[in-house]
């Protein structure tokens, strides 16, 4: 399969000093880019270019319009395709997932990379709702869903920055997960309150972001959360921090319950 065309390519790799064009899924870049730019990429079943390297849509949508690729951070990049696979930490096991669990995986992304390992955790009496704002990301979820035949995830379109938007009943989840999120609102707060209302009481809620230094991956620095800033939304939305951990060499952790 050709994913990008040679002309596009070589423009490209002019602006970048290593890529795994292997890993891109450029829906977002067509999407954006206007025509006879000649960054009319190719689309595959894979995350949103601006999601896996950690760029806002709006953001990357300016940088095709310009054809000013070569300003993304792709220097040393591994071969990913999500800030999610950079998490080295267990999630399910620091948030306490067992068996039989209702999970929310909140923005869950293309890959649905949490929903499809919490899946293995909470088994088939448990069940895990990917959400996100994105029709085409749930739609590439529920091909993974079907590809590996799990009965325990159910997709939702919302808008988590809408509190009650979420067509799931409130104090339903035992565990939330915010992976990778936050960094691409200015609403941040919201989203925290919209996990907040989905938490069963004693629910815990998971937040793992960009560590806001700078690093050859990610985001800007100036789109980095503060984690100081999210503890204070949490505790306006009547959460208690637990713990603050170490989700990896790119991110931080809270660890939160209502």
């Amino acid at each position: 399969m050709t994913l990008l065309n040679t002309a596009s390519r070589s423009r490209l790799k002019a602006g970048f000093n290593r890529v795994n064009f292997q890993s891109l899924d450029c829906a977002a870049a067509n999407a954006a880019a206007p025509l006879g730019t000649g960054f009319q990429l190719s689309t595959l079943p894979a995350l949103p270019v601006s999601r896996s390297l950690g760029f806002a849509r709006d953001k990357l949508s300016g940088m095709i319009a310009k054809q000013s690729l070569s300003t993304f951070n792709f220097y040393h990049m591994p071969n990913i395709q999500d800030g999610n696979q950079l998490i080295t930490v267990d999630v399910f096991a620091k948030a306490g997932v067992t068996e039989g669990m209702v999970i929310g995986d909140l923005g869950c992304g293309n890959l649905g990379y949490f929903s499809v390992a919490g899946a293995k955790v909470i088994g088939k009496s448990g069940l895990i709702y990917a959400v996100d704002i994105l029709k085409s990301v749930l739609q590439a979820v529920n091909n993974i869903i079907k590809q590996k035949n799990l009965e325990n995830i159910k997709t939702i379109w919302s808008n988590l920055e809408v509190v009650g938007a979420a067509k799931i009943s409130s104090n339903t989840l035992d565990v939330a997960f915010i992976h990778n999120v936050l960094f691409q609102s200015k609403k941040q707060d919201l989203i925290i309150q919209e996990a907040t209302r989905l938490l069963k009481p004693g629910g815990r809620l998971v937040v793992i972001d960009w560590l806001k230094i700078s690093a050859p991956l990610g985001p800007p620095l100036n789109d980095r959360v503060d984690p100081e800033i999210v503890k204070k939304y949490a505790a306006a939305a009547g959460l208690k921090l637990v713990e603050e951990f170490s989700a990896g060499p790119y991110h931080f952790g809270l660890l939160f319950s209502k």
